[in-house]
């Protein structure tokens, strides 16, 4: 759900990515995020309190779960290079997502920076994407990390692997930089593979 330059009421737990400028409606309290500041009923305020996390989707809580689904599948669904899912296919595929989120002190919800997901069967990393407003800052890259270390903490796995489409130049370019080996060809994609130890040294 991206909410950009309109005026909404928050009744219950909410999740947005925020654009350039949104303005919203919170217990009573007009507030105007345009980014750096945040404004309170007509005072500025420079910086807004925050905490950077990266969780497991299922673990964010049901209302936050589905709304945050919510924006994944908008996501994918606008991305060439990943496959669509609806909402409920986010929550209840095989594979597991993970999300790099903020959270903001006092208030109830959550701005989504990236979002990615590893079949943990298998060890496939899939559905990669970072918000426009985040990109070229190492969240993708945390992200991996993070999920590359679950898996082998949880299945002790060895390695891991991605498909990428031949067009997606960013994330090929990410493969080779961080030491991925073209392993095989496929329709209109590459699998690239890495042993995970060797993964974790780079990142």
């Amino acid at each position: 759900m991206v909410l950009v330059n309109k005026t909404i009421n928050i009744d219950r737990d909410l999740a947005i990515v925020m654009g350039d400028r949104l303005r919203l409606l919170y217990k009573g309290r007009e507030i105007v995020i345009d980014p750096p500041n945040i404004i309170i009923d007509g005072s500025i305020y420079p910086v807004m309190p925050y905490e950077e996390k990266i969780g497991r989707l299922s673990y964010l809580g049901i209302s936050r779960t589905m709304q945050v689904a919510k924006i994944i599948a908008d996501a994918l669904m606008k991305c060439p290079y990943t496959n669509n899912l609806t909402p409920d296919d986010v929550i209840h595929c095989p594979e597991r997502f993970y999300v790099v989120y903020r959270f903001y002190e006092g208030f109830d919800f959550v701005d989504v920076i990236a979002f990615g997901a590893i079949r943990m069967r298998t060890g496939q990393i899939m559905h990669l994407y970072t918000f426009p407003q985040y990109r070229r800052k190492g969240y993708m890259k945390r992200l991996i990390k993070h999920m590359v270390e679950v898996y082998k903490k949880e299945r002790d796995g060895k390695t891991v692997f991605m498909w990428v489409k031949k067009d997606n130049y960013v994330m090929h370019s990410f493969c080779k930089k961080y030491g991925f080996k073209a392993e095989k060809e496929k329709d209109s994609a590459v699998k690239y593979v890495i042993d995970v130890d060797a993964l974790l040294s780079r990142l």
